[in-house]
Order: C-alpha cells, then structure tokens, then sequence
C-alpha cells in the first residue's frame, strides 16, 4: 500500500491514450480526457449524486489510506480536519461511515513526514461520480462531464457545499467543453447538428451554433475557442485526410469574445494549422499546434496584449495540455511510448525547466500561482504529483494509494481531483495547508 503525502495527480495508462485529433498521426492523450475506467456507482437522473451506499463510501475514502493503527494528531493535525459533504440531494456518507474513514484517512498521512501532512487538509468527497473528466471551478462551485442514466451525457454542477444539479443540455450531446474564470464559467455544447456556447452571463456567445468548434479556455476579459467555420460534409470541421497529406482545407482559427457578447475577434488568421487544447490567463494564450505536414504538436504561446505568438521550446518530441499562469508556462513531453515529462517555461526569462523524473508516464499539468500539480504514473498507480517554483523540494508527490487519482485542479487553496477504484468513483477536495 502507498502512502498519501502531499496531492499530486495520477494519470491514465498510456495504452489508453489517443490522438489528440484525427488528423494527427502521434500517439498522444484523447481531447476528452476521458478515461474507459468504469464504475459501479452512478448519477441519476435527477441531477443528484447517486446513493453510494456504504461499501463505495469506504471504498473511496480506504484508496486514500488503509492503515488506522495510528492518529492524525500526531502531527498536530486533527481528524476533524477531514470532512463529508451531505446534501439534501443525496448524502454520499452517513455520520457514522464518516468517523470510520476520517481515522483511516488521517492515519496514512501520519505515517508521512509533518511537512507532508501539513500539505493538504480538510479532505471532502463532494459527490459519487462514473467518468473521469478534468473538472472546471469557479468561486461557487464545480462543473464536470458525466454520462446521465439514461445513457446521454451532461455537464454535472457541483456547489463547494456539495449539492449538485445538471445543466441544461441536448440529448443529442456527443461532448462538452468546460471552462471557468473567477465568477464566470461557459460550456461548449456539441451536439449533431449545433455547437452552442453557453456561459451564465445570459447572452448568446460563439455565433453562429452552425460553425464547428472545439476547445475552449477563458480569462477574466471574455472567451477564446477553436472555430472552424462550415462543417464538412461529414460533420468534421478538421475537413479531409488532415496532417501530413495533400489536404489543405480549414483547420481552425482560434476567436475570442468578450463575457457580455462583443465583438468576436480573430486572433489567429491562419488556418492551415491544426490548434488544440486551449488554456488561458489574463496575459497569455497557450495551446497545441499541428503545422501542415508535422507528425507531432507543439506548444504555442500568445501574448494577449502584443498578439505575438512563439513556440518556447520546440521539440522533435511532442508536446500537449499546456497550462499558463503569471510567468509559468507548463506542459507534458512525450519522450517514448512508455515515457513523458513536465516541463515549465519561465515567460520573463525564457528558461525552460524540466520539473519530473522523465521515467514513467505523467499527464495533465496545471499551474496556477506558484504550485504545479500533475498525474503520475511512475508507480503503476495513477498518483498526484506537484512542483513549487518558490520551494528547493523539487517534485514532490502529494496523493499516493491503492486507487488511481486523475483529473486534479486547483482554485485558490482547494484542489480537487477524481480518485477512483474498480467499484467507486467520486469528486474529492482539499486545501493546501
């Protein structure tokens, strides 16, 4: 059994891993951050958390420690620390499951250095869940994809308290992107026929529905996404063979429209690029980028203000799922088939830092403040990983146990991440100590 120290994220087997379009002849991860990890526990229809039960109760919190021959307070932490969320729509657990797992939480970080232990606390398990989805916070709450019981998909909104509804969305949805600034948050719909952009502002963003789209990232100014005008007549606005043949046809600009329904500006005109995985701050605009005949993508970044784009650190390898924050720049390079590392570019130096082990799979960085979180896969366990650019630690791991943890992010000081075995899943959260 593992020990959970400090969070890090755990990441999905590299078999499982896609290319991250079709036209992009490289072994990379799928766009939807989907995983095929299934569960017995659901959520109904209603929009409530299903009734986990106690076996999935215990068998969520048990991956994150299994050990409860000693306490917490050793370190001065108190179990208290670790909390249950229980809602009117549906309790995940009862009181007394939760005095039961809070020891057995409590008793693995115990066992881990003080400094460790004092990483992360007041652990909560917010909701049951069936899919693992990178999820997307704003101040009053979380939004993440999940599959309804009816076998359709939906976007899952989840309040810091722990209620949960579903957004209002097609039965014809085939994805959702997500995205979330501060108070503001929008979800791209993608359905047969449409691809509607729909934010909580009340207006209508993204004209015309009909105009293929995919991705999308957001700043506290407004929305950027992945436009590709007319779809084809296949549906596909990628159009063609794609990458590496003869096909010249439109692959994407990336627009950017302000929250309350401005003008829609281009900020990329050429379109013979494929552009992918958009992530944003108030200065920057990162994504990756397929060139005409390139067989891997690279990380591209935009300052916003001057609208100049360049490629920090190209790459015979290739890169994917950038994050930008303040003067950081992260993402994931694939060395081999088996093997892939972190890598952080500091904007105002142009250093370029490798911040993991390159042995081992690892997937989805994201960096915001000082702290870089990731999932890992070094151990054969999917484990949570993070970097702290104003610590000499160096990597260190931050959730580690018998279960696969994925899909972590972090606003202010809470951190949440999907932690999941064959029998349960759910949305966990904690704040940085």
């Amino acid at each position: 059994m593992k020990n959970r120290l400090p969070v890090c994220l755990g990441a999905a087997t590299f078999a499982l891993l896609t290319a991250c379009g079709n036209d992009v002849a490289v072994t990379a991860p799928s766009e939807s951050a989907s995983s095929s990890l299934s569960s017995s526990v659901g959520v109904s229809s209603s929009g409530s958390p299903a009734e986990a039960g106690s076996s999935a109760s215990e068998d969520l919190l048990n991956l994150i420690d299994q050990n409860s021959s000693s306490s917490w307070s050793k370190d001065g932490i108190s179990s208290s620390s670790l909390t249950s969320v229980s809602s009117s729509s549906g309790d995940l657990l009862s009181s007394g499951e939760q005095t039961s797992s809070s020891s057995g939480i409590s008793s693995t970080i115990a066992e881990s250095s003080s400094s460790a232990a004092a990483a992360l606390g007041n652990f909560q398990v917010l909701t049951t869940l069936n899919t693992i989805e990178l999820p997307s916070l704003s101040e009053d709450g979380i939004r993440i994809v999940q599959t309804k019981s009816d076998g359709t998909l939906g976007v899952l909104q989840v309040s810091w308290a722990g209620s949960s509804s579903w957004i209002a969305s097609e039965n014809t949805l085939y994805y959702a992107y997500l995205t979330a600034t501060g108070t503001h948050f929008a979800t791209l719909f993608q359905a047969s026929s449409s691809w509607t952009l729909q934010s909580n502002e009340s207006v209508t963003l993204g004209s015309p529905a009909t105009n293929y789209k995919e991705f999308i990232a957001s700043n506290s100014e407004g929305i950027f996404w992945v436009d590709y005008g007319t779809a084809s007549s296949s549906g596909s606005g990628r159009g063609g063979t794609g990458t590496g043949s003869s096909d010249t046809s439109l692959k994407g600009r990336i627009l950017f429209q302000s929250w309350n329904a401005g003008a829609i500006d281009t900020l990329t005109s050429e379109t013979s690029s494929y552009r992918a995985r958009l992530e944003a701050s108030e200065g920057y605009l990162a994504w990756v980028e397929y060139a005409p005949e390139a067989t891997v993508g690279k990380i591209a970044l935009m300052n916003l203000n001057s609208g100049a784009i360049t490629y920090p650190a190209t790459s015979s390898h290739h890169q994917d799922r950038p994050s930008v924050d303040g003067d950081w720049l992260v993402w994931e390079e694939y060395l081999n088939s088996t093997d892939a590392v972190i890598r952080a570019y500091q904007i105002s130096t142009q250093t370029t830092l490798n911040l993991s082990s390159s042995t081992g799979f690892r997937t989805n960085p994201y960096v915001s403040g000082s702290k870089v979180v990731w999932e890992d896969q070094r151990t054969g366990n999917g484990d949570l990983w993070y970097y702290d650019f104003n610590s000499a630690k160096g990597e260190t791991i931050l959730v580690s146990g018998e279960g696969h943890s994925a899909g972590v992010r972090f606003l202010a000081n809470r951190i949440v991440w999907v932690e999941s075995s064959t029998t349960s899943m759910g949305l966990l959260t904690a704040t940085w100590q």
